[in-house]
């Protein structure tokens, strides 16, 4: 394919080409003469060429993610995060070039964890926090928006690709999980774009009322409870750049008397109270539908999914095969433990549920080609 640059320079020396033999030909009484509108339908064309290759060219700028890293990834095998993250030992920046702004410590979960040669369970899916599949890529980070004790907050940091433009709409999108650990929920996420790098160092207990207070340019609505444990949710809106911002921080903006929290089912006092989310798949451009650069996400599934529902009220849960064959189920509560078993030999199962305790489960359906993973809360 031609470069745009090329295609204008040959556009140009044709119809210059075309216009020398037209006048060559005029001194001889035009024999051979090419015809005006030739001429005319050849520039016509050129420009429109042009003008598509500049619509493109356009498109492809708009859509770029000025996001480095978007999906929270880790580029070398050394840089697998091997514990939970701690002041001496941080672990997010790990997954280049993203980073925490305070004391705080948020954590970096990936595939290559799995299992952590320290021990510390901090792999994907299954980690210290719970269960998730990463939204995008093998890994993803986790922050805590609050645990309730001394403002303690985490955030995520991330430098942008280039500064912002002043006057210009950028749109962003970022997605959320809330880990099972979680006793509560919260609507108060935003991101907040600066021009300098945050670096918030008190003297005080490692991130103990270290809330950051700047006022975020992107929110998640108010209202709107992140309470979803099992999907990632999306947060994402536009701002009017002020121009020169080079930074984006993720978490919560609020001390914890300022915040709305909501009390969400089945979570675990093991880490205390505390609001826990994963984190993937952030994407910063101006173009509103969306943005190129998120990582595809590598995993298998069966060609058709099967249906699962679950049904709190019958204490069963039904699963559609939709034809499919000589598959075996398994299914695990949160500790790992296999829970039922099946061979397929029929399109529809039903399992009841009914002397399972409270908590969440996982189901695994696979065959010899293929495999599917689906979580359910039994509440």
């Amino acid at each position: 394919m031609l470069s745009f640059p090329l295609l204008f320079c040959e556009c140009t020396e044709i119809i210059s080409q075309y216009i020398i033999y037209n006048q060559a030909v005029t001194k001889q009484k035009r024999r051979f003469c090419i015809p005006a509108v030739i001429l005319s339908v050849a520039k016509k064309l050129c420009v429109s060429i042009l003008t598509l290759f500049a619509l493109i060219l356009t498109h492809s700028l708009s859509a770029q993610n000025l996001i480095p890293n978007p999906s929270i990834e880790i580029f070398y095998q050394d840089s697998c995060p091997t514990e939970q993250g701690t002041r001496d030992t941080p672990q997010l920046q790990k997954a280049t070039p993203w980073y925490s702004p305070t004391k705080s410590t948020p954590d970096l979960f990936n595939e290559c964890a799995n299992p952590s040669p320290s021990g510390a369970v901090i792999g994907v899916p299954q980690n210290f926090c719970g269960y998730q599949q990463p939204k995008s890529g093998k890994g993803y980070a986790g922050f805590y928006a609050t645990t309730f004790y001394e403002n303690y907050k985490e955030y995520v940091q991330v430098p942008l690709l280039s500064s912002l433009q002043p006057n210009t709409q950028y749109y962003l999108s970022f997605h959320l999980s809330l880990s099972d650990s979680s006793l509560y929920a919260t609507d108060d996420i935003g991101a907040y774009f600066s021009k300098e790098k945050i670096v918030r160092n008190g003297d005080g207990p490692l991130g103990h009322d270290d809330t950051l207070t700047y006022i975020p340019q992107i929110t998640n609505p108010e209202g709107k409870n992140l309470t979803d444990k099992i999907n990632w949710m999306e947060i994402k809106g536009s701002f009017s750049a002020a121009g020169g911002e080079s930074y984006l921080t993720i978490g919560c903006f609020k001390a914890d008397v300022d915040m709305d929290t909501l009390l969400v089912p089945n979570g675990s006092y093991a880490y205390g109270l505390n609001i826990y989310y994963y984190i993937d798949s952030i994407s910063l451009c101006t173009f509103p539908n969306g943005c190129d650069t998120i990582t595809k996400k590598d995993e298998i599934s069966i060609k058709k999914q099967p249906k699962i529902n679950y049904n709190n009220y019958l204490k069963n849960i039904t699963i559609d095969l939709e034809n499919e064959q000589n598959n075996k189920i398994e299914i695990y509560n949160s500790f790992g433990e296999l829970k039922e078993q099946i061979l397929s030999t029929e399109n529809n199962i039903i399992i009841n549920t009914e002397t399972w305790n409270k908590g969440v489960y996982f189901i695994k359906i696979y065959n010899e080609k293929n495999s599917f993973l689906h979580k359910f809360i039994i509440f």
